[in-house]
């Protein structure tokens, strides 16, 4: 992977140290992935965006992941959303706007399908991001 010095892009936009290129066609992330996975493994809140070439434009989607053994429970309720495990987490996605909890790692395609990810070219490209997302993070449990 080339790391990108530059703070600037060609048009002179700035852009985060840690985007990280590729290679064409490929899934990029705003910081390297073993920051968003060291993160998860310390069980800590962590916002991001990867995005992929998608017919002629990148397709940016943006991802919370938020521990809900971390949520302050104000309540005489054991767990932050009723019938859900503190294990959980939730994690939220800006292509569909929605979130759902789950465990983490988990299987990217059944999250996809709960995250409401449609089957076409702006899904597919989502869908391959949550596999390497998951990938990443299963990598790092492996170890």
């Amino acid at each position: 992977m080339e790391r990108r010095s530059s703070t600037l892009s060609s048009r002179g936009r700035p852009r985060g140290v840690d985007a990280y290129r590729p290679g064409p066609g490929s899934i990029r992330w705003s910081t390297a992935p073993a920051s968003v996975t060291a993160h998860v493994d310390a069980e800590q809140a962590v916002s991001f965006w990867m995005d992929q070439r998608v017919l002629l434009r990148r397709l940016r989607v943006h991802f919370l992941l938020l521990p809900l053994s971390e949520v302050a429970v104000l309540s005489d309720d054991r767990d932050p959303l009723p019938g859900t495990p503190r294990e959980h987490w939730l994690v939220w996605q800006s292509l569909t706007k929605s979130a759902v909890t789950t465990r983490v790692p988990t299987d990217a395609g059944v999250l996809a399908g709960r995250l409401g990810l449609g089957r076409g070219a702006q899904g597919a490209a989502a869908r391959a991001m949550l596999g390497e997302l998951m990938a990443a993070i299963w990598q790092l449990r492996s170890v």
